[in-house]
């Protein structure tokens, strides 16, 4: 299939998937998409995995089958289902929208009550990173755990006075505390129980 794609497509299908980097293993191997992911993210897994399965929130069959389940906008019910598709061990990853977006509930739209209700699930190594400027043109995955990749995620950037002036918010949110409660978009990376 890659073959039909030209090199710039699928450069840009491999970046919409650079958030495999954040895992051990780069090469996906199984994956499931829990519930409706977009157009662009399932086409690039197809590229870019052994295999991939579409599952509805209703779906029920073998537990335990994949390496990783990618989920857009988590909830509980999202959680607990892909902790029962997943093989111990293996990976969630999940996009979500952050708490200014509107209409999500807090524990998921904050990435530090996220973290929280996902390490309850049964979840270890759980990790939120924030995608800059947003899921499918993201040029930067910034951990929301490391301070000092945020800060020099503010130094980096154009000379233009909108681009100043964003650096100037990013970095007084940054010394408010408040930046991690209002990203825009962020991932979260987590590995299943053993």
């Amino acid at each position: 299939m890659t073959g039909t794609l030209d090199a710039d497509a699928l450069l840009q299908a491999s970046r919409r998937l650079d958030w495999r980097f954040l895992l051990p293993d780069p090469e996906l191997g199984r994956v499931a998409c829990l519930g409706a992911v977009s157009i662009d993210l399932q086409d690039s897994l197809r590229l870019f995995s052994n295999s991939l399965t579409m599952l509805a929130l209703e779906e029920s069959g073998e537990a335990g089958q994949f390496d990783v389940v990618v989920v857009r906008h988590l909830s509980g019910e999202k959680l607990r289902l892909a902790a029962g598709w997943l093989k111990p061990g293996a990976y969630l990853y999940a996009e979500n929208d952050g708490f200014l977006s509107g209409g999500k509930p807090w524990r998921f739209a904050v990435p530090a009550a996220c973290v929280t209700a996902v390490s309850q699930a049964g979840f270890t190594e759980v990790q939120a990173h924030w995608h800059w400027p947003n899921f499918v043109a993201c040029t930067r995955i910034i951990p929301l755990h490391d301070r000092g990749a945020l800060r020099f995620s503010f130094v980096r950037g154009g000379r233009s006075l909108k681009a100043r002036m964003q650096a100037g918010i990013g970095r007084l949110l940054l010394w408010s505390g408040l930046l991690k409660q209002v990203v825009p978009r962020f991932s979260i990376v987590a590995r299943l129980n053993s």
